[in-house]
């Protein structure tokens, strides 16, 4: 047939009547000697041969109602591929009308349509045509059988179609798999329930379900044991094992033994796989089982390549030249030599599948500080024999260079060394494309740039798959740098001109560039639909959930729960598997969206069930709920004011095996604060000391002074023993050193404070307190009628401690905060009686720290002015100081 094809065109014919005929000739003799009918194995490739390029589709569908619908299923499969869903529909009517759909709808040309319609955008159609091939199946077990595995294998190619394939595995198992006795019925074959099982994990592949992956990953391993140990099959395979590692999530343990099954059962593990082993480890932050793995790696035969290599090279040279090559010692020597460069060319290929492996541990101890055991790891990789290619690598790399650097070390520089080693393994366009992918994370967009313009220069743009991966580097470097004028021009550019792989990094990054403050999620939502069309037709895969989870972090802070909900239910559509990330996000915005809405309870009430709603729908997820969860929960019980439902979670939290914390104990005594119930407020919080030895921080006093604040009433009155009680709270909370946040320094430098907090009932209780005592005390030891000496007190306090601050090497937030305890500590020695002795010095620096520290002053019009010998250092005067005390 190809010999024909050819010829034609060699000779400049066109006739293709001609063509067809001369296979007609070569498919009617191979029947007569093969005794076989091999009409279709010649028909279906040639004509979509003459089709694909110079037949129209009116000739196409003349050309099989010629050949009586002979490779008709070959030409829908194709027509399906390039995603012509008419001329696959046109064809399939052809055979229908000629009888030549194999029996009308149970033969190869209805599945081919099935199929065909499953990966069409909306999939309509396709569960009818379904329906019509199993009732033309139904008196047979092995047709059913084969419609099933057809059935999966078609929809898993589309992740979009992830619900449909869900329910046509239960049914596949449903029909074929007996629960009592564990067994797979009569028909159904080893090699049928394999299909099933790659067609999944090749779903898995596509859409990265975890949750699914771990069902699927749990059945495996039983069916895998009954048939290996019954019959001797290997049902697990090197793919299945791949796919499910890559995408199981976080259950490690069963993972672990899936692939230690597949070793024992002999499976021929690839290199890749190998790899998502030690990915699967870093991804848990198990670095000690990721090195282990490599070690085992590495005792690997493909990856023992010095002394194969050598005796390849011995082998193909040790023979003169000048003896004859016809004689059995030379002969016997170039096929050894033969032999040991394809081993060695093998080898080689499955080295290059575990350099991500390397790449993976080396981006694990940069993250944990061990940037100088990163860079040995790379050194380790080479002396392998594994040649590092990958952007990947020399990111990890570039990071590496960066943690292990001094501080003369700028970006620019460790740029400049990594391009240096990329140099040494890579040259031409190779080189260029992976110093572009390093420079853009590392946020260096003029040297994009300058590689962009290089790339184009060479004509290299050209290709569509280099155009494709220039255009994510440039989205991701615009982004870094901050250039949303550059985002929008290369998003334009993808408009005008799309090309026609685009990868996932381009709509990530455009996504987050819409999702950054000022949020416009409405905008980023668009790009997220049109990021899933694109991708689902490009490769029928689906965005990874982390693009759905920078929008929902995006509703959080736009307190926008209900765009939320949208957001979650796009994910759920594209067969995304949600994450703990995504549902806190989720329940967050719920949250941040009840503290802005008190006066409304209707709509309070709304945003409490939809947080308990979410809480639902996670454990339904199979993910168990984790501390920050249940705290964003109780979070938005609080801001709502709903004291009940809090107060119902607590309990619900604890009985469920999480412990309570910080944040979780903020909510109830927020809840308290929302609804004004001060006394409540105060009990949640000694409840949270002495029930649950739980540590305050700054937001647990805040929500109690903000309450306090609110009860005063307007003429000034005040419950002075709730009062009193409030004080003892604060007492509490300096004697555990908890540094003051913006909110709780500005509340105590109000007036009701004087006049409320501190009145004389509770002066005394702030005179007798001890600040300097160990904190971490508990609250039964506080013994505010202490009857110490004033001046033993004042003296524990000394003015040498506290006329000096450095905050030079703290960060700016930092800075603030330690600036604001001391002004809190100035205010308490004058409640002690106790007069500034003299100036207070605050070592600052030169830059943002002193800056901010000068802004703060300004803020709370305090006098702050800069020593004349030292521009780092910033000074507060005794009567500055005293002028800002006797302020009301």
């Amino acid at each position: 047939m190809r010999v024909f094809l050819s010829a034609n065109r060699a000779e400049g014919k066109e006739d293709d009547d001609r063509t067809l005929e001369n296979v007609r000739t070569l498919a009617e003799r191979l029947a007569r000697e093969c005794r076989c009918d091999a009409v279709e194995l010649v028909w279906a490739p040639a004509l979509w041969a003459v089709a694909a390029t110079r037949w129209s589709r009116r000739e196409a569908l003349d050309a099989v109602e010629w050949t009586r619908g002979k490779g008709a299923e070959y030409l829908i499969e194709k027509y399906a591929s390039r995603r012509d869903f008419e001329a696959c529909e046109a064809v399939y009517e052809v055979c229908v009308k000629g009888g030549w759909d194999d029996a009308g709808g149970a033969g190869r040309v209805a599945i081919a349509m099935a199929k065909a319609l499953d990966a069409s955008p909306n999939g309509k159609g396709a569960d009818a045509m379904w329906r019509s091939v199993f009732d033309r199946a139904r008196g047979s077990v092995k047709e059913r059988v084969e419609a099933h595995c057809a059935m999966l294998e078609g929809r898993c190619l589309q992740s979009v179609r992830f619900d449909a394939f869900m329910r046509s595995y239960e049914e596949f198992r449903r029909d074929f798999w007996s629960e009592s006795d564990g067994e797979w019925k009569r028909g159904c074959a080893p090699v049928h329930v394999q299909r099933v099982f790659t067609a999944a994990c090749r779903l898995i592949n596509n859409s990265h379900n975890a949750a699914f992956a771990r069902k699927v990953m749990f059945d495996l391993l039983r069916e895998h044991r009954y048939l290996y140990t019954e019959k001797g099959y290997t049902l697990i395979t090197d793919y299945c094992v791949c796919a499910l590692i890559g995408s199981a999530g976080s259950n490690v343990q069963v993972a672990a033994e899936l692939f230690e099954v597949a070793l024992e059962s002999g499976a021929e593990i690839s290199g890749q796989t190998w790899s998502y082993v030690v990915s699967m480890y870093v991804r848990e932050g198990m670095i000690e089982e990721a090195m282990a793995t490599l070690d085992r790696l590495e005792s690997l035969s493909f990856m023992q390549s010095g002394s194969l290599g050598a005796l390849a090279f011995a082998a193909a040279f040790s023979f003169d030249e000048t003896d004859s090559l016809k004689t059995e010692v030379a002969e016997k020597k170039k096929k050894r030599a033969s032999e040991l460069k394809a081993t060695e060319a093998r080898n080689a290929k499955q080295r290059t599948k575990v350099e991500r492996a390397y790449a993976e541990v080396m981006g694990a101890l940069n993250k944990s500080g061990q940037a100088k055991l990163a860079l040995r790891i790379f050194t380790r990789m080479q002396s392998s024999g594994v040649r590092p290619v990958q952007a990947q690598t020399y990111r990890s790399l570039y990071d590496a260079l960066q943690l292990s650097g001094d501080d003369t070390s700028f970006p620019r520089q460790i740029l400049h060394r990594t391009m240096q080693t990329i140099r040494s393994h890579l040259t031409g366009v190779d080189a260029l494309m992976v110093t572009l992918e390093v420079a853009a994370h590392a946020g260096v967009a003029d040297a994009c740039q300058d590689v962009h313009d290089r790339l184009k220069w060479h004509g290299h743009l050209e290709n569509p798959h280099t155009r494709s991966r220039v255009m994510e580097c440039m989205m991701i470097a615009m982004y870094k740098s901050q250039d949303h004028q550059g985002v929008a021009a290369l998003y334009e550019e993808f408009r005008r001109k799309p090309p026609p792989a685009l990868g996932v990094d381009f709509w990530l990054y455009l996504i987050k560039s819409h999702c950054d403050e000022p949020a416009n999620i409405e905008v980023a939502m668009l790009m997220l639909d049109e990021a899933t069309r694109y991708l689902s037709r490009v490769n029928g895969r689906s965005l990874p959930v982390i693009a759905f989870n920078v929008i929902l972090q995006a509703c959080a802070r736009s307190k926008r729960p209900m765009q939320a909900l949208k957001v979650i239910e796009s994910a759920r559509r594209g067969g995304v598997s949600l994450t703990h990330v995504t549902y806190l996000c989720a329940i967050q915005s719920c949250a941040s969206a009840a503290a802005i809405r008190r006066s409304d309870g209707d709509d309070d009430e709304n945003l409490v069930k939809m947080a308990r709603r979410l809480l639902g729908e996670m454990r339904g997820d199979g993910l168990r709920p984790t501390p920050k969860i249940w705290s964003a929960v109780l979070s938005a019980c609080a801001c709502a004011g709903d004291v009940d439902s809090a107060r119902q979670l607590f309990s619900e939290m604890q009985s469920n095996g999480c412990q309570p914390d910080v944040y979780s104990c903020n909510a109830l005594i927020t809840a308290h604060a929302v609804k004004g119930d001060l006394e409540g407020s105060v009990q949640s919080y000694w409840t949270m000391r002495r029930e649950y030895d739980v540590l305050p921080n700054a937001k647990s006093l805040q929500a109690i002074l903000e309450v306090a604040r609110g009860s005063i009433r307007a003429d000034g009155a005040h419950d002075g023993d709730l009062m009193a009680q409030v004080a003892e709270v604060y007492v509490d909370v300096r004697r555990l050193k908890v540094k003051p946040n913006n909110a709780i320094f500005a509340l105590l430098t109000e007036s009701w404070v004087e006049e409320a907090l501190l009145s004389p009932s509770t002066k005394g209780k702030m005179k007798k307190l001890d600040f300097n005592e160990t904190p971490g005390a508990q609250a039964e030891s506080i013994d505010t009628n202490d009857a110490r000496d004033e001046d033993d007190d004042a003296s524990r306090l000394s003015w040498n401690d506290i006329q000096c601050v450095d905050v030079s090497e703290f960060s700016i937030a930092e800075a603030r905060v330690s600036v604001l305890e001391l002004l809190q500590t100035l205010r308490e020695r004058r409640l002690r009686g106790l007069a500034p002795e003299g100036d207070v010095v605050v070592i600052a620096g030169l830059g943002k720290v002193r800056n901010e520290i000068q802004r703060l002053a300004l803020d709370i019009s305090l006098v702050l002015s800069v020593c004349p010998d030292n521009d780092g250092r910033l000074l507060l005067t005794r009567d500055s100081i005293n002028h800002w005390l006797d302020k009301p």
